[in-house]
C-alpha cells in the first residue's frame, strides 16, 4: 500500500535525523485502531506553483527534517522517568505505547 510505505519511509527519515535506530514492525487487522494507522485521515497537498514560477526548487521532507528534529530535540528535556518530555507550551500529549506493545509480534 502506497500510503503505508510512504509513512514508513517518513518515519525512518525522522528516526535517522534523531540519531535513532527505528525497528518498524507490521501489525495485523486484529490490533485495535489506531495501531498501524496514520495519525491523519486526509492527504495534505502544498501548492508550490509560486515557487516554481520564481525558479525555486521546493524543499522536500527529507531536505528539512534534520533541522526540524534538531529543533525538537533541542527543546526536549529528560523527565523524572528518564523519558523525553517536550515543554508544556507545545501542548502535546505523550503517546500511550501500551496498546502498541500488546500488538507486537512475538
Amino acid at each position: 500500500m502506497l500510503i503505508l510505505s510512504q509513512a514508513r519511509r517518513l518515519a525512518a527519515l525522522v528516526a535517522r535525523a534523531a540519531g535513532a535506530d527505528l525497528q518498524q514492525v507490521d501489525v495485523d487487522a486484529t490490533c485495535p485502531p489506531p495501531i498501524g494507522l496514520l495519525p491523519w485521515n486526509q492527504d495534505n497537498v502544498l501548492d508550490t506553483s509560486a515557487l516554481n514560477q520564481l525558479g525555486v526548487q521546493p524543499a522536500t521532507f527529507a531536505d528539512t527534517i534534520q533541522q526540524e528534529v534538531g529543533w525538537v530535540t533541542g527543546i526536549a528535556a529528560r523527565g523524572r522517568d528518564g523519558g523525553w518530555q517536550l515543554p508544556e507550551w507545545l501542548q502535546v500529549e505523550s503517546p500511550d505505547y501500551e496498546p502498541e506493545e500488546q500488538c507486537r509480534p512475538a
